[in-house]
């Protein structure tokens, strides 16, 4: 069963869309590996300015589209358990990897900094989220929001600071090129873009929940 699915199989169409989904997901994974692989993107005169861009946020606008056109989606978004959503985002902890990664000249401080320690503030108030609402304790949607809004900014500056200093655009004596090799490029190529669905996931789980309780 897949991890994103976060619902138990209990008929036929929710098991063959939970296939659905891992085939996706394996199909996302294997073109992301390939081209981390091939080393393509780490050639930033290779790759188009928005190229990299639209690898990121391509599937985000993916889904919104088919979420839009598709009441199964919507369905199947909208009845996904929040607390996993939630903790998923407890792997953003790898972020910190940044830092480290910026103390042998790896990657440019004024990216690892910000984008690591923005992953790892979202990463810790997600564990505490998800286990407050997993033992039943009473958390707002306002907390939630905020929550998931601080990690919507913390993507979008990591991902404009990490193309901003690739070297065919701002680039310096240390570049974010090496973003685009493998092993780090499956995260702009696959962690980014799932987790900031479920951003998008949880976004529209409590705009469900306040059009409920608004009179």
């Amino acid at each position: 069963m897949s991890i994103l699915s976060l619902t138990y199989v209990t008929s036929p169409r929710l098991a063959r869309s939970d296939a659905l989904l891992a085939a996706v997901l394996s199909l996302w994974l294997g073109l992301a590996l390939a081209l981390s692989l091939s080393g393509v993107l780490a050639d930033a005169s290779a790759v188009s300015v928005w190229g990299f861009p639209l690898l990121i946020f391509g599937p985000v606008a993916l889904f919104a589209l088919l979420y839009r056109m598709s009441p199964a989606l919507q369905g199947w978004a909208l009845g996904l358990d929040r607390r996993l959503l939630i903790g998923l985002h407890v792997m953003r902890t790898v972020g910190l990897g940044f830092v480290f990664l910026s103390f042998y000249d790896i990657l440019p401080a004024a990216f690892a900094y910000p984008a690591g320690l923005g992953d790892a503030v979202a990463a810790v108030w997600a564990l505490w989220l998800s286990f407050s609402l997993a033992r039943g304790a009473p958390v707002s949607d306002r907390a939630i929001a905020r929550w998931n809004w601080l990690g919507i900014g913390d993507f979008v500056i990591a991902v404009g600071i990490g193309l901003a200093l690739r070297s065919a655009w701002l680039g310096g004596a240390i570049p974010t090129d090496p973003m685009g090799s493998f092993p780090l490029a499956l995260i702009p190529l696959f962690g980014v873009p799932i987790l900031a669905i479920s951003h998008l996931i949880i976004a529209l789980q409590l705009r469900r929940s306040i059009s409920r309780t608004t009179p």
